[in-house]
């Protein structure tokens, strides 16, 4: 397995300022979203006839190292000459991080002592607190010595059942639209008719969702 990520030095004091592994969820949403479009020190302006890159003032490379880590293999440019590495599940996930982590910190030994933490969004409600028992499994067995210092997750993803994932997280994505106004409310109220609590979509719900992404337009949710 070949797992692709981008380093960013802080801004401030690279040498001792903490190091951030960020994640996206997903799963299969690649971290360089979070680069691009969220806390990354560059983000995208396409005009319709170019895109440029601009500086995002609002960048946490300002006060921290970060580490934008593709992951599990095959999702963005991190890859594995077996195809069978391509089928994964959280626990081999939560591995292959961890082995991607002490190679960097092997490679790049100045960072070693670094307060360090883990972050994400997400699926990363996942991916984070089990990336973070690894590695303290890791510590406690030898097979690392990180400086883990606390995790991070921010919209998170914790099962299918509750929360933000699966169909119901549709709903509470619907609700948050319809509160800030950008849908109409007919349009809300056709959805909660046909959609129920979003855990198995019918066709029209399915159709009505669509229109709910075009009547949002293009907005990122996220902002």
């Amino acid at each position: 397995k070949r797992m692709h990520y981008w380093f960013v030095e802080s801004e401030k004091d690279p040498a001792n300022d903490p190091v951030f592994l960020w994640l996206n969820g997903g799963p299969g949403c690649s971290s360089l979203d979070g680069y691009l479009y969220e806390q990354g020190p560059f983000h995208l302006n396409d005009t319709g006839d170019e895109i440029t890159l601009f500086y995002n003032e609002y960048t946490w490379a300002k006060e921290v190292n970060i580490m934008f880590l593709e992951s599990p293999a095959g999702v963005g440019f991190s890859y594995s000459s077996n195809p069978a590495d391509y089928f994964t599940n959280d626990t081999q996930t939560a591995n292959d991080n961890f082995n991607a982590l002490v190679q960097f910190f092997k490679g790049f030994p100045e960072y070693k002592n670094n307060d360090f933490f883990i972050a994400g969004e997400s699926y990363a409600g996942v991916y984070v607190p089990t990336l973070a028992a690894r590695v303290l499994a890791g510590n406690a067995d030898g097979q690392s010595d990180l400086n883990l210092k606390g995790i991070m997750v921010g919209n998170g993803c914790t099962g299918t059942e509750i929360g933000v994932c699966g169909g119901h997280g549709t709903g509470y994505l619907k609700d948050s639209i319809a509160g800030h106004g950008l849908i109409s409310v007919d349009l809300s109220k056709q959805l909660d008719a046909a959609c129920g609590d979003f855990s198995d979509p019918s066709a029209t719900c399915q159709s009505l969702l669509n229109e709910m992404s075009e009547e949002v337009g293009n907005i990122n949710i996220y902002s």
